[in-house]
């Protein structure tokens, strides 16, 4: 199996199959999460979609990574090092796209930023942790398999008001269910928050 491979391995597995083959390792996923007012107007969507179509709620944010943390890693310390004194990052929104992945159900796409990519980059070449992850910024409005066509209804009707989306804070997400890991969406945990404290930037 080669590198890649064996990384998308590890990040499959349940954390309590993790933690047999690596003891003391953890999955964990850094958020970025919209300024109060865009939380509440795509939490008001994510909770409208939820009650018709019977998915999980979940907290509104753009994934910038999901990885494999070790005892090695002080996760806190490199995400308060790696966003001191950078500026809240505004993301331009694209629209509202669906695909066959479930954790891409349907979500809203951004343009990427300097920004946004200088935090990453800074980011992962401090985590020791192995991580497999293209940086694509996207705001999920539903995990659930539903069909093609109830998916692209959805993109057809669904306009999104926000053309700029502030993020002002980074949050450190894990699974808490140790059986299936991420798949159970109700047991996620936020274990780290950090502010974004400069003025917005674009």
């Amino acid at each position: 199996m080669d590198h890649i491979g064996e990384i998308k391995t590890l990040l499959e597995m349940s954390p309590q199959r993790l933690e047999q083959e690596i003891p003391g390792a953890f999955h964990f996923s850094l958020w970025l999460i919209p300024n109060q007012n865009d939380e509440d107007y795509f939490a008001k969507i994510i909770h409208r979609l939820s009650k018709r179509y019977k998915s999980p709620v979940f907290k509104p944010h753009v994934t910038v990574f999901t990885g494999i943390g070790t005892r090695e890693d002080d996760i806190e310390n490199i995400i308060t090092e790696c966003i001191a004194g950078r500026p809240v990052i505004s993301l331009n929104a694209r629209g509202v796209s669906c695909t066959n992945t479930f954790f891409k159900s349907l979500f809203v796409s951004f343009d990427n930023s300097p920004i946004l990519m200088g935090i990453y980059k800074n980011i992962i070449k401090k985590v020791k942790c192995p991580i497999c992850h293209t940086l694509e910024p996207h705001l999920s409005l539903i995990y659930k398999e539903l069909p093609a066509a109830i998916k692209q209804n959805i993109v057809k009707n669904l306009h999104i008001e926000n053309a700029h989306v502030s993020f002002d804070s980074i949050q450190v997400v894990t699974p808490q269910n140790i059986t299936k890991g991420w798949g159970d969406i109700g047991k996620w945990k936020t274990v780290i928050r950090r502010n974004i404290d400069a003025p917005v930037a674009r």
